[in-house]
């Protein structure tokens, strides 16, 4: 199987279940579909998952790319961390 786009990939999973599940195949064409089904849903799920790693990087470059008070933290609070980190008494 070649490189198809994770819509591509989603159609053709979706008509290899819809193929087996009307059930009058051939067994040995049903585990060739089952083995493709098998492969289209691990290129879905990875694509899936790609996905959500990337929404994760923006989401937290968007969130540290923020003034705190935005980020609804007060700004104070965080030079107390800062001041308590740096192991000085406040």
């Amino acid at each position: 199987m070649g490189e198809m786009s994770f819509d591509d990939s989603l159609k053709r999973l979706e008509a290899v279940v819809n193929r087996l599940e009307d059930g009058r195949i051939p067994l040995e064409e049903a585990l060739d579909l089952y083995t493709e089904g098998v492969s289209l849903a691990r290129v879905c799920h990875l694509a899936l998952e790609d996905a959500e790693q990337r929404i994760l990087t923006l989401t937290v470059k968007d969130l540290s790319a923020r003034p705190l008070s935005e980020r609804g933290e007060d700004p104070d609070d965080e030079l107390l961390r800062i001041h308590d980190d740096n192991g000085e008494d406040g």
